[in-house]
């Protein structure tokens, strides 16, 4: 079997969990094989193969003698280390601004769940988790009022139907209307993004969840790529913004000594290469299909970063730099 053929496997496959996670009385696998548009043969070829990997599953009789498949999982024997009760718990409070949505219900449940079993009598070791950790909110996007718009996207993308999407680029713009079809959402710096293909620009465009007034599913469907991971494809860009150009560009960027340890710590991307320097200093190398979040990025630094090539990122930054000065000047002149 292919590698690409594995990815869609295991992709069907996690949404075969999700399906019978979300059906506790159980399913029937035309029901299942309904939702694939797959055939029964291939379903329960999936879910002989999920069984053989350890996941409950079990055929039981429902109504009428109909066969029906349900998770079971039994709780009477588990315990928790403190360690794994951490790990749930900052699972959960890194999800907290996502409240109201389906992102974050599975999560909460889950807790509440323990938080009844297991802190009943007790709330002191919750109360030492609670303390132990913080997570900062500066710049993210809050969708506690968003969750229907969630699920209307998340259903798109988990059964493929073509979405019909009102979004607002800037507050400078009219709202227009895109018919989409979703591959997957994107949680970066602290907001959702859409990667869809545009029926109308026949490409693939980028959608920040925060701007859309409106999400409709279209009673039709699409068939994405089979070989589409979202992962290598933005790995082709700097961040969320479409990776559309046919260039790859070479990217060499100075940073000195006091920049050079705060670059150094962290993974930029796939492709980075560092060169350090005697003098503390170090050169970054990156290789892009799209420029704009990588200038952004080296300005973020000020005059502790220097682009070195290519020539068009060196022209646009210095470009920013003399606009920023002309306004600064004008302000002064004021």
């Amino acid at each position: 079997m292919s590698a690409v053929s594995r990815s869609a496997r295991l992709r069907r496959a996690l949404r075969l969990i999700r399906e019978l996670s979300r059906h506790r009385q159980g399913i029937s696998i035309y029901e299942l094989a309904r939702s694939e548009e797959l055939s029964e043969k291939t379903i329960r070829r999936d879910v002989a193969m999920l069984q053989e990997e350890g996941i409950p599953i079990e055929e039981t009789l429902g109504d009428r003698g109909k066969r029906l498949l349900r998770i079971t999982t039994p709780l009477t024997d588990l315990a928790f280390e403190y360690d794994e009760l951490l790990s749930l718990y900052l699972g959960r409070r890194l999800l907290e601004p996502f409240a109201g949505t389906p992102l974050f219900e599975g999560i909460h449940s889950l807790f509440q769940k323990l938080e009844n079993r297991l802190f009943r009598e007790s709330r002191s070791v919750l109360q030492e988790l609670s303390e132990g950790f913080h997570q900062t909110r500066i710049g993210i996007s809050d969708y506690s009022g968003r969750g229907q718009l969630i699920t209307t996207v998340l259903e798109s993308v988990r059964n493929r139907f073509v979405l019909q999407l009102t979004y607002r680029k800037n507050a400078a713009l009219e709202a227009s209307c895109y018919v989409l079809h979703p591959y997957s959402l994107v949680h970066h710096h602290g907001a959702l993004y859409l990667i869809a293909y545009s029926e109308a620009a026949s490409a693939m465009r980028h959608f920040k969840l925060d701007r859309v007034q409106a999400a409709e599913l279209l009673e039709r469907r699409f068939a994405p790529p089979a070989d589409f991971d979202p992962q290598k494809y933005l790995d082709q860009g700097f961040g969320i913004f479409s990776p559309s150009g046919r260039t790859l560009h070479r990217v060499r960027i100075h940073f000195s000594a006091s920049a050079a340890t705060a670059v150094s710590e962290s993974r930029w991307h796939p492709s980075q290469e560092l060169e350090r320097h005697p003098d503390g200093s170090l050169t970054l190398l990156l290789r892009l299909r799209n420029l704009q979040e990588v200038k952004s990025w080296v300005q973020s630094f000020g005059p502790l970063a220097r682009v070195l090539e290519p020539e068009e990122l060196v022209d646009a930054i210095v470009h920013d730099l003399a606009t920023a000065l002309q306004a600064y000047a004008q302000k002064g002149m004021g």
